[in-house]
């Protein structure tokens, strides 16, 4: 049942306001608490690349921002992500959408797949913008399924989208709030090392899946434009959720110029048959490079930027026409089916 009010509500820029406050109270007592507990320390997963800190927002506007702009009230920090993109069979990637949503025909390559971005991340220092003081740190592996659009809708912006059907977190924090937003958060556990992350069912321990991540080629820090072209229109789209009833927009705003990136060499094991897109099953997915984008295979890099969420906001403020991927899917299919 539809809560026309409430999502009234979450669209109001004020109440973002209101939010903010409430949040970044809670969160301070979030991270005092994860500090007294230990909770707080240092993960281990790619050291070096962590604890850096951007003070400056809003975010500098970028080519690749909508046009709703971010504000000082939306929660910001620092994401360090292995992203995995990965083609999947259309008729799995479906059974993950609601009846609202639709993968965009265009999308599909002519071995019947669509992509599907992995992605194995640590959110540092969540908080709203203006808040002077530390927020909190977790990890989160989240689904994405890039360039879908509204169902039966011709007038206004109606995609691409991206929508997010499963996001695992080790913190019940961050979990509540994306619950309060549409997001399909699942707390669970999570162990790392430098190169691994490993994600396991929160009560039974039964293991969902583990995955290694083994660098290639040099840090480019900016990444060059010329091949952060070829990819990020998977995460310059702005993000739709279900919450009470309602389509929920929201947008991920990434300031690209202070991100860094770096290929790697992802091999994952799938053990849940209820992961979306992907059935259990060992894969290998090779570094970020020109061949395997062109191409339509899989392809894995290890990617750190600032970040600001937009609340959620109503579609009509999406004045713009739809995103155009660098390298839409091309009329020779790759020469094997590519797997996460």
């Amino acid at each position: 049942m539809k809560c026309r009010f409430l999502k009234w509500l979450l669209d109001q820029r004020w109440y973002h306001w209101v939010i903010s406050v409430i949040s970044a109270v809670l969160g301070f007592f979030a991270h005092v608490f994860d500090v007294v507990t230990g909770r707080d320390r240092r993960v281990d997963w790619f050291h070096s690349w962590q604890s850096y800190r951007h003070d400056s927002w809003p975010l500098p506007e970028s080519q690749f921002d909508i046009t709703v702009k971010p504000c000082l009230g939306d929660p910001c920090g620092q994401y360090l992500v292995a992203i995995v993109v990965a083609y999947a069979p259309a008729e799995w990637v479906r059974k993950c959408l609601p009846p609202e949503i639709e993968l965009q025909p265009s999308m599909i390559n002519h071995e019947g797949n669509h992509a599907v971005a992995y992605v194995f991340g640590l959110t540092e220092n969540l908080r709203p913008g203006w808040c002077p003081w530390p927020g909190v740190n977790y990890q989160e592996f989240a689904v994405n399924i890039p360039r879908v659009q509204l169902a039966g809708q011709e007038s206004g912006y109606t995609g691409p989208f991206a929508y997010l059907p499963r996001l695992y977190l080790n913190r019940i924090y961050p979990t509540v709030l994306g619950w309060l937003v549409g997001y399909q958060k699942r707390l669970s556990r999570m162990t790392t090392t430098e190169t691994s992350y490993s994600i396991r069912s929160l009560f039974s321990g039964s293991p969902i899946l583990d995955a290694t991540f083994t660098p290639v080629g040099a840090v480019q820090e900016p990444p060059h434009d010329m091949e952060l072209d070829k990819w990020k229109f998977l995460l310059a789209q702005p993000q739709v959720t279900q919450f009470v009833g309602n389509l929920m927009y929201m947008h991920y705003h990434i300031a690209w110029r202070f991100s860094r990136l770096q290929p790697v060499r992802a091999e994952i094991n799938v053990y849940s048959p209820d992961l979306p897109g992907v059935p259990p099953g060992h894969y290998i997915c090779e570094p970020l490079n020109e061949l395997a984008v062109t191409n339509l295979k899989g392809y894995a890099f290890l990617v750190s930027f600032p970040f600001e969420l937009l609340m959620p906001f109503p579609r009509k403020d999406l004045l713009m026409a739809p995103l155009q991927p660098a390298n839409p899917p091309q009329a020779t299919p790759p020469a094997q089916p590519a797997a996460p």
